[in-house]
């Protein structure tokens, strides 16, 4: 039939309503390969877009893997490079962004750019988003045609290794590490290490690899170690492997001197409490900022279960902060947190007077009402 009515002298890139496409385009998208060698061969525009159909033929047969389509289109001469897209897209962005490595071998055989990024605002490569979506075929393929393996998108200078340990691609991060990928780049915008998105995200897989591979244990341009913010948002698993590598296991936040071991307490989280104690965390380091310990924050919070561990561990039980002059006994009563503060007095905290404005232990806590931790 096409045959026919092409012999017919019918408008081969005629679009006949407003939402339409060219017959190329939908035989390109159906993957009917007699069909487009037909039209191209009679002189079908291939570079015909529409205002609903984004992208030439070539890009919708790469985007949807029609590998016969995209080689009868490059060999009746499409452009490989052109990008009809409203990102700037190329067909091997397409085609890698699905892991279609066929299409993009075909691609890259014809000339495409392999390093060609998109021209949104993000100026993506290829490798960018095939690592990003975790398609190791097609970063393979990328990387075996030159793909530069550090170049990153414009955007926020982020890296293909950087992408892949953000979404916890952990086969794709070890497979742009053996090709020269730097597991200690930077993305710009932030300053995030891969280490330290990979861990933040809670990808275990990707971050085992990164530290074995020499990632920075212990960079702070986050404000905190990778560590420190593992503790944070309790990731325990995250935290062993920090300490199994020997991070700085008092490094501490760097705008408020918080060290590890206050972020666990903060964020109650006793088990991390347990787990930087054994690894010989400083139990009486104090946040830099205001002169709180460990020990203190945990009374404040009302963690009964952390200030045993604390005080078992050797936590200093009448250590005032620097501002104020309170102690982990103050700030239990003053709290409420009866058996907190029993507990304390049992580990030899000594009631007094605190100077200033704050008032006697006992009064406060009566004025307040006997009270239980959370």
């Amino acid at each position: 039939v096409v045959q026919a009515l092409v012999a017919g002298g019918a408008d081969l890139d005629r679009v006949p309503t407003a939402g339409a496409s060219t017959p190329l385009y939908v035989a390109a998208l159906k993957d009917y390969e007699a069909i487009v060698e037909t039209l191209v061969a009679a002189g079908a525009d291939m570079s015909k877009t529409t205002q609903f159909c984004e992208g030439t033929p070539l890009s919708v047969s790469s985007q949807f893997g029609g590998i016969k389509v995209v080689r009868a289109l490059l060999a009746a001469g499409a452009d490989v490079n052109e990008s009809r897209t409203d990102n700037g897209a190329t067909p091997l962005h397409l085609a890698c962004q699905n892991n279609f490595s066929s299409v993009a071998q075909a691609l890259l055989a014809a000339g495409a750019h392999v390093d060609q990024a998109t021209t949104d605002t993000f100026g993506s490569t290829a490798l960018y988003m095939a690592s990003s979506r975790g398609h190791l075929d097609a970063a393979k393929t990328l990387l075996d045609a030159g793909a530069a393996v550090n170049l990153g998108r414009t955007y926020d200078g982020a890296s293909p290794l950087f992408a892949a340990a953000e979404q916890g691609r952990a086969e794709v991060v070890r497979l742009l590490e053996s090709h020269g990928g730097d597991v200690n780049q930077l993305q710009t915008q932030h300053g995030s290490s891969p280490l330290y998105i990979a861990s933040w995200r809670g990808h275990l897989e990707a971050t085992k690899f990164l530290v074995k591979a020499g990632a920075d244990l212990d960079e702070t341009v986050t404000q905190a170690t990778p560590l420190w913010w593992a503790c944070w948002r309790g990731h325990l698993g995250m935290v062993r492997v920090f300490l199994d590598a020997k991070a700085d296991v008092d490094k501490p936040k760097t705008n408020t001197g918080a060290p590890p071991l206050i972020a666990a307490v903060w964020a109650s989280h006793p088990a991390i409490v347990k787990a930087l104690l054994v690894a010989g965390a400083d139990v009486n380091k104090t946040k830099e900022s205001d002169g709180m310990t460990p020990l203190f924050v945990a009374a404040m919070r009302g963690n009964l279960e952390v200030v045993q561990l604390l005080c078992a561990g050797g936590a200093h039980v009448n250590q005032a902060t620097t501002i104020g002059g309170a102690t982990p006994l103050w700030v239990a009563c003053y709290r409420g947190f009866t058996e907190i503060a029993q507990e304390l007095v049992a580990a030899g905290a000594t009631p007094t007077w605190i100077d200033g404005p704050m008032a006697h232990y006992s009064w406060r806590s009566r004025q307040r009402g006997a009270g239980k931790p959370k």
